[in-house]
């Protein structure tokens, strides 16, 4: 989209504006569905999770809990 400024702010777009910039009412009720079930705090949370999930798995191989060697 040529011209179009992203802003990094968290000030609100109006549907007028979306409208205004080429957006079909369609596109701006999907946009506002997705909106509304993004959860930042959820998606950094399960983030961490596996983070320490990782973290965890490194401290068992090097505590010698595991090995790459295949048994069987």
């Amino acid at each position: 989209m040529a011209g179009t400024t992203l802003h990094t702010d968290s000030t609100p777009v109006t549907a007028a504006e979306l409208l205004e910039q080429g957006f079909t009412p369609v596109e701006i009720s999907d946009l506002k569905t997705l909106r509304d079930a993004w959860n930042p705090a959820a998606e950094q949370v399960e983030s961490m999770l596996e983070w320490r999930r990782m973290q965890f798995a490194r401290w068992l191989y090097e505590n010698g809990h595991f090995t790459e060697e295949v048994t069987g």
